[in-house]
């Protein structure tokens, strides 16, 4: 069922409807923030590592590379709280979630090398060939 003639005709979305999409959007955000400082952790975690063990894990690597995450999100915040919207639409929707994308991929590649020291050195120490 469209109900897009109702909304328009009643001049727009009633209140409850918008109470549901301020919080679904707020916990967009706070998702979002919660991401980023998750693999901010694990890059500090790789900082740790890395002067512990003398092994280089490039953890500047994990640190920087998910601010798009944050940048995501407060696009998204400044966007409701500005405007009122409850959508990344248009221009700013392609750099928000085009950020979000970019960021979440060079996290991934950064997360794998990480990986790739910790299993050669896990190898290492239970004495298997790598």
């Amino acid at each position: 069922m469209n109900l897009l003639p109702l909304v328009l005709i009643s001049g727009g979305l009633p209140q409850d409807v918008q109470q549901l999409w301020t919080m679904k959007t707020w916990g967009i955000v706070v998702a979002a923030i919660l991401l980023w400082l998750s693999f901010l952790l694990l890059g500090l975690s790789a900082r740790n590592y890395e002067k512990v063990l003398r092994k280089a894990t490039e953890w500047q690597f994990l640190v920087i590379a998910p601010s798009g995450i944050l940048l995501y999100a407060i696009i998204q915040a400044g966007l409701l709280v500005l405007q009122g919207k409850y959508r990344l639409v248009g221009g700013i929707g392609y750099i928000g979630y085009g950020l979000f994308l970019i960021s979440s991929i060079i996290t991934l590649i950064g997360i794998f090398r990480f990986y790739r020291v910790i299993s050669g050195r896990r190898k290492k120490r239970f004495g298997r060939k790598q």
